[in-house]
């Protein structure tokens, strides 16, 4: 076998995982994690991916632990591990037999109830945007303030009742373009896993996209750079990046006083409100896998974590067998 560097390794494994046309998301937490690895191992004197050993896997996995990461973050490191060593295997670096991951489990993760947007506060949120977007602008002359802040809440309003509407991940609705939306359904082409699908999208949100795309017009008239074809867009009309959005919910989130410290107030939050209205109004277990985008029965589950006891007994009750017996 070539002795190889980890650090050699990892950087082959990401050249390869773009070649692959693996997101750019996971490409960089790769990276990140496998920074983080490597120079664990380095601090111990194992510089060679074959010097890897199970219980070094081990020891990173409890050190993370111990420093206050929960199990599902520490298997998230594991998970790039795996790639990594199986990237090795697959190129020949190591045997099958000498691959160090294959003795190492998954820590078991606890299974929390997740806590998501009830019903009245998710009116709130929607309320909230709505009235902003109809607040006057006072500003209306320095590089067209005005103009620009309608543009700014119009895009805001339209994300959160994207969202609601379609539970698609923030990474789906960033990436949309005009094109891929039609008069009443939304084709989600730049899907995680690259598993495109379908949703349909109500006369609430065509209305707001309609609005939104006045209002970005209005702005960009005055502007002579070019402007992107994505659907949600910066000032400088750049594609909306992943941190401004998640910035831009949580602001709006504490604007309209959601301040329960147990909820996401993330783009995701509205994924898991989204999963969970479609349980409490009995849509099909494989419908809502499908209308997430899961390639697995099991991730969607997950997401039905949410419901709290109080829906489980109502959906129980109204669909006892004994009240249903005919």
């Amino acid at each position: 076998m070539v002795k190889i560097l980890l650090d050699d390794a990892v950087e082959e494994m990401l050249f390869n995982d773009e070649a692959r046309g693996l997101s750019k998301n996971t490409i960089d937490k790769h990276r990140k994690y496998l920074g983080m690895f490597t120079r664990f191992l380095n601090s111990i004197q194992i510089n060679y991916i074959d010097e890897v050993e199970p219980r070094n896997i081990k020891t990173f996995m409890i050190k993370k632990y111990h420093e206050g990461s929960a199990e599902s973050y520490v298997n998230t490191f594991l998970r790039s591990i795996r790639a990594l060593f199986l990237y090795c295997e697959n190129e020949e670096y190591i045997s099958f037999k000498d691959n160090p991951t294959k003795n190492v489990k998954w820590m078991k993760e606890e299974k929390k109830a997740i806590r998501t947007f009830t019903d009245s506060e998710v009116k709130s949120i929607l309320k909230y945007c709505n009235v902003q977007t109809k607040k006057g602008v006072k500003k209306k002359s320095r590089e067209n303030a005005g103009l620009l802040t309608k543009f700014t809440r119009e895009r805001d309003y339209l994300l959160v009742l994207l969202l609601v509407d379609t539970g698609m991940r923030i990474s789906e609705a960033l990436n949309l373009r005009m094109e891929d939306i039609q008069s009443d359904e939304i084709s989600i082409k730049r899907a995680k896993g690259k598993k495109g699908r379908i949703m349909y999208i109500s006369s609430i949100l065509q209305k707001q996209i309609m609005k939104y795309e006045r209002a970005k017009k209005m702005y960009f008239d005055t502007k002579d750079f070019d402007v992107s074809e994505h659907l949600f867009i910066n000032k400088n009309g750049n594609k909306y990046a992943r941190d401004m959005s998640e910035r831009d919910i949580k602001r709006i989130c504490d604007g309209c006083g959601i301040d329960n410290d147990n909820i996401q107030k993330t783009p995701h939050g509205f994924r898991h409100f989204f999963a969970q209205n479609l349980v409490i109004n009995k849509v099909n277990i494989y419908v809502i896998q499908r209308s997430l985008g899961h390639s697995s029965i099991k991730t969607t589950e997950i997401y039905l974590n949410s419901l709290n006891y109080k829906e489980v007994i109502k959906i129980g009750k109204e669909n006892s067998p004994l009240k249903n017996l005919r």
